[in-house]
């Protein structure tokens, strides 16, 4: 289990290098292509099953709306993967508990059109113009969450456009914001030599090495469980608190706080011999 978590947040710093490399190879010019053919409704749906868990646990109902189960068309899987990838994290990110998440595909004479929608709150009209520029991010109360680089939907928008597509966000009426994406499914817009000779897998391995196996480790007691010092954990990340709880927990009496606020109130009440603590968090740094 250790490992799983370690290996998941090293996945996430991975993620956040291969962001920063990606806007390296827009800006210079080498975006380069791995084009396929693929069923775009498979694509997403096999994508859909790893946000699942975490939709439910959040208590948002995530939705396939498609009018046929297959549409082919070409593109760097990869690439796309990135896309989808970004526009769920953030939907999901951006939606309350009960709310709800609606990906809409339809073909339309050579294009294909998908829209990401979800409830919430919407973006703020002076800012809706600037969420695909790097590095820009929309200012929220400390007691929301802040976290992201803001390159996101700027290497989403610039890999759509290398694939002659287009893509805008709007804001709903009804409230909530839907990312309206337009993807061609012209094969002759591309080179020859962007195409790949043998299709490679739709999705990245997500699954957890065979080669790293867990064994358990016997821990000494320094000392016994009453009477220990006390530790208070403030972390944000469920994930990463849970993992601290769980390393330190059978030699300290372990406090935890979701956030900033929190743990201030608690550290002023339980006087902590230690506290390990995020810096950017919700409610107070």
């Amino acid at each position: 289990d250790n490992l799983e978590v370690a290996y998941k947040n090293a996945k996430k710093m991975l993620s956040l290098v291969n962001q920063l490399l990606d806007l390296r190879k827009h800006e210079s010019g080498n975006m380069s292509l791995k084009l396929e053919e693929v069923n775009i409704i498979q694509f997403i749906e096999e994508i859909l099953i790893l946000f699942r868990e975490l939709t439910n646990s959040k208590q948002i109902a995530l939705e396939l709306h498609k009018t046929e189960n297959k549409i082919i068309t070409w593109f760097d899987s990869s690439l796309m993967e990135k896309v989808f990838y970004n526009l769920l994290s953030n939907a999901i990110k951006n939606t309350p508990a009960n709310g709800k998440i609606d990906i809409n595909i339809h073909l339309q004479e050579n294009e294909i059109e998908i829209s990401v929608y979800n409830t919430g709150e919407k973006i703020p009209e002076k800012d809706i113009e600037n969420i695909f520029s790097p590095f820009f991010q929309i200012n929220k109360p400390q007691s929301e969450d802040n976290s992201g680089t803001g390159l996101g939907l700027h290497i989403t928008r610039n890999i759509i456009q290398r694939h002659y597509g287009s893509i805008i966000a709007e804001n709903r009426n009804e409230g909530g914001v839907c990312f309206r994406i337009l993807l061609p499914v012209n094969k002759e817009l591309f080179n020859e030599n962007e195409f790949l000779v043998s299709p490679a897998n739709n999705l990245s391995d997500n699954s957890f090495p065979e080669e790293i196996v867990s064994t358990e480790i016997e821990r000494k007691k320094f000392f016994s469980k009453k009477g220990a010092p006390i530790v208070l954990l403030v972390e944000d990340n469920v994930e990463m608190r849970q993992f601290m709880k769980s390393q330190l927990q059978e030699l300290y009496t372990i406090y935890e706080a979701e956030n900033g606020k929190t743990g201030w109130e608690l550290a002023e009440k339980v006087i902590p011999d230690v506290i390990i603590s995020d810096i950017m968090m919700p409610g107070m740094d």
